[in-house]
């Protein structure tokens, strides 16, 4: 009875081995099926890749078979930050073109409607120059600088100054 046994459970041991390796080599071929599949997508990738390498080697001007893409990566990476560079620099200049336009048409519509603390301050200036001046050709101290503006000018200090012009 006991070596019936014995060789019962032997034939359902060899069974279980038997099914779990019939199991174990569905899976491995499932699993291999499956590796198949996606080293063929992975290569297809691989190849689009070298592809995109080459047009942007030929692109930039590089021979393709001396570059390497991660110096080609490099080089896009450079290329996108200056372009990113160069657009933050129009954008500013456009930016303070247009701060400058705002500003001169603002002071534009202070001189029509009114003057400005600034106007104030230029025509101050002016006058007193003016007045420099006036006093230096009546007092006959005209410097080379008096002398050296316009001839309108001149003509108007001189009618200031002649015996005429102050009756």
């Amino acid at each position: 009875a006991g070596a019936r046994g014995g060789g019962v459970g032997v034939k359902k041991e060899k069974a279980i081995e038997s099914a779990l390796l019939k199991s174990y080599a569905e899976q491995v071929h499932n699993f291999g099926a499956t590796i198949e599949n996606d080293y063929a997508d992975a290569s297809a990738v691989v190849e689009k890749l070298g592809d995109a390498v080459t047009r942007l080697a030929e692109y930039f001007g590089e021979d393709p078979s001396r570059c390497e893409s991660d110096k080609m990566f490099a080089n896009l990476r450079r290329f996108i930050d200056a372009l990113r560079a160069s657009k933050e620099k129009v954008l500013r200049q456009r930016r303070s073109a247009a701060q400058a336009e705002e500003k001169a048409k603002d002071k534009e519509g202070r001189s029509r409607g009114g003057r400005s603390t600034e106007s104030k301050e230029d025509a101050g200036q002016i006058l007193r120059q003016h007045s420099t001046r006036l006093r230096a050709a009546v007092g006959g101290n005209s410097t080379s600088e008096d002398e050296s503006e316009s001839g309108d000018e001149d003509e108007y200090m001189a009618s200031l100054t002649s015996p005429s012009a102050r009756k």
